[in-house]
């Protein structure tokens, strides 16, 4: 989900391609942790991987056991 997101204007793209500012999405989720997750998109933006290191996370992130 992390191209979908601008943490710079705000923006995101549901996953039926509409485009909403954060500010309209508050409905679905608080506007705290709508940033905390723009913030993640954005760096995870910023690494620059291309898809095959994107599958791989990916796939280690599934495999991973959840600690929680």
């Amino acid at each position: 989900m992390h191209p979908s997101c601008d943490a710079d204007t705000e923006m995101m793209m549901s996953s039926t391609g509409e485009i909403y500012h954060i500010k309209e999405s508050v409905g679905w989720l608080p506007e705290p942790m709508l940033k905390v997750w723009m913030k993640f998109c954005k760096g995870i933006q910023n690494l620059k991987l291309n898809q095959k290191e994107q599958a791989l996370v990916l796939c280690m992130m599934i495999a991973s056991p959840c600690k929680c």
